[in-house]
């Protein structure tokens, strides 16, 4: 699933003076793949440069949804990779999250100028809503390259990604 456009705060936060940490359901549970959205000024190397979808950085759009549950807790193949992230995170957040709830999203691709047509026109979108999708495209891809093996389908994504992780 998508987690959401708006940053940490979600949709609800419209002024700096609201902002708070208001985590995106369904990329909360504990029970799907949340996939965020990622922006870079250039291609031309791959992997360099690329940061996290942010509206207020070049013309990236959109804020790639992200946080801690507040409802989940997390899943314990998650613990090495939260602890990671702590640990090697330049600006630590600030109080006022979930620090034992469900960390999302769990990965990000590209969610940047998408070109789609709409009736007949081509127009650039994007979001975590370009993002996500792609993301399955390539689960699917890897479930039918293991089959074509004679291997099993991945199953649920979340603990094999996170299965090196931390």
């Amino acid at each position: 699933v998508s987690s959401g456009d708006d940053g940490v705060t979600n949709y609800a936060t419209t002024t700096k003076a609201g902002c708070a940490y208001n985590p995106s359901y369904p990329a909360t549970c504990p029970y799907v793949t949340a996939v965020g959205a990622t922006y870079a000024s250039s291609w031309a190397a791959p992997g360099e440069g690329e940061i996290v979808c942010q509206s207020n950085v070049d013309d990236a759009v959109i804020t790639s949804g992200g946080g801690f549950s507040a409802t989940f807790a997390a899943p314990n193949y998650t613990t090495s990779a939260v602890a990671g992230y702590f640990e090697n995170v330049a600006t630590a957040p600030l109080g006022g999250y979930a620090a034992g709830g469900r960390g999302y999203p769990d990965v990000a691709l590209a969610g940047y100028g998408y070109e789609v047509v709409i009736g007949g026109a081509t127009y650039s979108v994007s979001g975590t809503s370009c993002s996500a999708p792609a993301v399955a495209g390539m689960a699917s891809l890897v479930n039918a390259i293991r089959l074509e093996a004679g291997a099993g389908s991945v199953g649920f994504l979340n603990p094999t990604l996170y299965a090196d992780a931390g």
